[in-house]
């Protein structure tokens, strides 16, 4: 039994995968399991944007393991004292929440949100949906699926997570369409502000403020 056929074999099939074997990689330069190297241009999709095995990253992660890994949330780390810090200060935001993935991040906005517009103008004002693209991508979680603005992946998993609207990219006239039509029911647009499923299909700054 080759890889591929042991991973099919114990994997779920989420994937649509390329018959392709990944073994190794330093920087742009990903090596196949038969040895043949390929320039990943997708870096990965949009994971490993310093590259493959980066001499720094590498390091950082291995010293760090030799000290501590994971630890509760009941804890404290200074090493995310430190990082939130400099992330605070690069983006001049004031807090930060660290998560495991794109989805969370996601779900952790969409939750922050709806909270704000509860907080601001309470439960019976019902000021909880939020706009998102036609052919966006959020996530594989319910809630992130519910977002993404694509029925493909509207299937299967119903009921879905409902408050959420889909515009079309840098249409302006349907996102007025959309906004007065929901009557003050809006708590937020979340928008990729280059989309990636979608065809890669860049914002207008006009469609943006």
């Amino acid at each position: 039994m080759n890889t591929i056929e042991q991973f099919n074999e114990h994997v779920m099939q989420t994937y649509g995968r390329i018959g392709l074997v990944m073994e190794s990689g330093h920087g742009q330069t990903a090596v196949g399991e038969d040895g043949k190297e390929y320039v990943d241009f997708g870096s990965g999709i949009g994971t490993n944007s310093l590259g493959y095995c980066d001499e720094d990253w590498v390091n950082a992660i291995c010293d760090q393991a030799h000290k501590i890994q994971h630890t509760s949330n009941y804890y404290y780390t200074k090493v995310q004292a430190d990082f939130a810090k400099r992330l605070c200060e690069a983006t001049g935001y004031e807090k930060m929440f660290f998560g495991n993935s794109g989805a969370e991040a996601n779900e952790c906005a969409i939750k922050l949100a709806r909270k704000y517009s509860f907080d601001k103008y309470g439960k019976d004002a019902e000021r909880n949906i939020i706009i998102t693209l036609v052919n966006s991508f959020h996530g594989r979680t319910l809630c992130t699926l519910s977002a993404t603005g694509q029925e493909v992946f509207h299937n299967y998993f119903f009921p879905f997570v409902g408050g959420f609207e889909n515009v079309i990219a840098n249409d302006i006239d349907d996102l007025m369409d959309k906004l007065n039509k929901l009557d003050n029911k809006v708590c937020a647009v979340m928008f990729e502000f280059v989309q990636g499923e979608g065809g890669v299909i860049p914002l207008q700054q006009s469609f943006v403020n």
